[in-house]
């Protein structure tokens, strides 16, 4: 290695911080919450300068600058689950003693900021030959980057994320009388469904179609 090696060398770190936490409130509600912090270190970043064409479209020089850096993301999340219980007993139906109905119902919620604005994580406004800030040609949006671009660590930052979350699972079985039976009940369990689920979610900061498709 020489110093020009060194210079070249990309260096940079990712830290992780999970937090989660799971209780029962009222016997039967579970409750979950939790959240995840990333922490991005960078010994190089990047510095783009634009060229803006007379027909809107743009080149960008890219240039390699030593210095540390750092940018942090988050999100925050929280559960809720309980159990229903339903059962009825058959006296006429032969063998078949009982049939019992577990629905587990959830509800969640999710939200991250918006780290890709600038000024709110590693992006900056993009600056066109005049010093002046343009927009896309396709998108019409203006054009931001990351410098952080290419870099050892180069993050995962996200637009604003707020959704809630819902699902019922479905088990349904039979308890039926049986004389093979070993567990001295003289009964077993027939499983008719087992996992049938919907889920569906809810998007509030999205622009169209907030509420998905339910699965």
């Amino acid at each position: 290695f020489d110093n020009n090696c060194l210079k070249r060398l990309i260096t940079g770190f990712t830290h992780t911080i999970p937090v989660n936490m799971s209780f029962t409130a009222l016997k039967y509600l579970n409750f979950s919450l939790g959240g995840t912090y990333n922490d991005y270190w960078n010994f190089q970043t990047v510095r783009k300068r634009y060229t803006q064409f007379e027909d809107d479209t743009y080149t960008a020089r890219i240039d390699t600058i030593a210095g540390f850096k750092r940018a942090g993301s988050y999100n925050l999340s929280t559960s809720l689950s309980t159990k229903i219980y339903g059962k009825k007993e058959f006296k006429n139906l032969g063998k078949i003693k009982a049939m019992r109905h577990v629905m587990t119902p959830t509800m969640s919620f999710t939200y991250s900021p918006d780290f890709t604005q600038p000024g709110k994580g590693p992006y900056e406004t993009a600056l066109n030959q005049n010093g002046q800030s343009f927009n896309d040609p396709v998108t019409n949006l203006p054009v931001t980057y990351s410098i952080f671009d290419g870099m050892a660590a180069p993050g995962s930052f996200s637009t604003k994320q707020a959704a809630i979350g819902f699902g019922l699972d479905n088990t349904v079985e039979l308890k039926v009388k049986s004389d093979k039976d070993t567990t001295g009940t003289g009964e077993r369990k027939i499983p008719i469904i087992q996992g049938l689920s919907f889920n569906g979610s809810y998007n509030f900061v999205a622009p169209s179609y907030k509420l998905s498709t339910i699965s």
